[in-house]
Order: structure tokens, then sequence, then C-alpha cells
């Protein structure tokens, strides 16, 4: 075994370190659960807006918002 074989082992080493040190604990950003979240929600709207007018609906934002 010479040199070269042992730096190549440890760039292998380094690089499967680098991968493993910036990995998340959930695969998941902020910006994309959010989107999830919207699309998931934009096809109920219309049942809810049976339940809810839709004043009342845009009165309870509102508050939730402030």
């Amino acid at each position: 075994m010479d040199a070269a074989d042992d730096i190549g082992a440890l760039a292998d080493l380094g690089g499967s370190f680098e991968r493993v040190d910036n990995m998340r604990l959930l695969p998941l950003v902020t910006k994309n659960a959010i989107a999830l979240a919207i699309a998931a929600a934009v096809p109920m709207l219309p049942l809810l807006l049976t339940v809810i007018p839709l004043k009342d609906l845009l009165k309870l934002v509102g508050q939730s918002l402030i």
C-alpha cells in the first residue's frame, strides 16, 4: 500500500463525512411545507364555504393575522 492509496481513502472518507454532516433531521424546508399545506387546503375551500359564510371566514382569518 502506498501513500496515494491512503490519501484517496481519506478523501473518500472526508466526502462521506461532509454529506452526513450536511443532512437534516427532516428533509423538509419551511417554504415547501407551506406550499404543501396551501395545496392541500385549496381543494377544501369550496366545502368550507358551504359551512361557513365567506364574510365570517374572512373575519376569522383577519382576527388570526392580528
